[in-house]
């Protein structure tokens, strides 16, 4: 026996409510990939940045040391 909500317009509805709520999480997600990929980005300079920081450090400080020796 049917009931009065199984008919086509329901089930229309219900795989359109789906299909929002799913592109709605792909939004989400997307977001959120794109703030992981910031930071990794925001990392990689930082790292760089000390890098070249301590390189120019070591660089000076051992012409230092050897202009005292």
């Amino acid at each position: 026996m049917a009931t009065p909500y199984d008919n086509d317009d329901t089930r229309l509805w219900s795989v359109e409510r789906r299909v929002t709520k799913m592109e709605l999480t792909m939004d989400s997600i997307d977001s959120r990939l794109d703030r992981v990929e910031e930071s990794v980005r925001d990392l990689r300079n930082s790292i760089w940045n000390w890098t070249l920081f301590f390189g120019v450090l070591i660089i000076v400080s051992n012409g230092i040391i050897g202009a005292m020796l």
